[in-house]
């Protein structure tokens, strides 16, 4: 089936069209190895631009414990500081966040940019789920092939790509 769409793609190419690309793309990140699961819907407009939609992962995927091996060998466990356990969250959902946008533009060679909408889910006062966007993304590709990948802190990155809204506290706002 990979291949099937694979092929289906590279026409859908050839004649400019966008829409077997969503469906690939979404196959491709299942087999992908990621630190917490991925759930991302992607859009096209056209072959130049790209919207995704990511759920953004809770603060609970984040561990609450450090662990290190002690000079004699043994394990050690230590709760971890709730502002490092944060911080680590932050770059979490914006190193996703960042993967996916690169990843979505190496794939499509022709998109120019790429919108992307992290969602977040919380409880309104009468007790019923609300979606709202967390995090938001607009990006050039130009823009991002200036960043060095390899040295960019995820956080900084995404303020300077969009905005995010979550606090000290590991709480989440709506940015849109």
């Amino acid at each position: 089936p990979l291949a099937a769409a694979r092929a289906a793609a590279r026409a859908a190419l050839a004649r400019g069209e966008a829409a077997p690309f969503a469906d690939l793309f979404e196959r491709l990140l299942a087999g992908w190895d990621f630190p917490v699961p991925v759930a991302a819907e992607v859009e096209f407009d056209d072959l130049s631009e790209a919207d995704i939609t990511l759920e953004l992962p809770e603060l609970d995927d984040v561990p609450d414990e450090k662990t290190a091996l002690t000079s004699r060998g043994k394990l050690s466990r230590k709760a971890m500081p709730k502002g490092e356990r944060v911080a680590i969250y932050e770059d979490l959902c914006c190193g996703l966040a960042l993967r996916l946008v690169y990843e979505l533009l190496r794939f499509v060679p022709t998109l120019r940019r790429v919108r992307l909408r992290g969602t977040a889910t919380r409880t309104d006062d009468r007790g019923h789920d609300e979606t709202f966007v967390a995090l938001a993304l607009d990006v050039e590709r130009a823009t991002l092939e200036a960043f060095d990948l390899d040295q960019v802190d995820p956080s900084e990155a995404a303020a300077r790509l969009g905005r995010w809204g979550g606090n000290k506290r590991g709480e989440l706002s709506p940015v849109e």
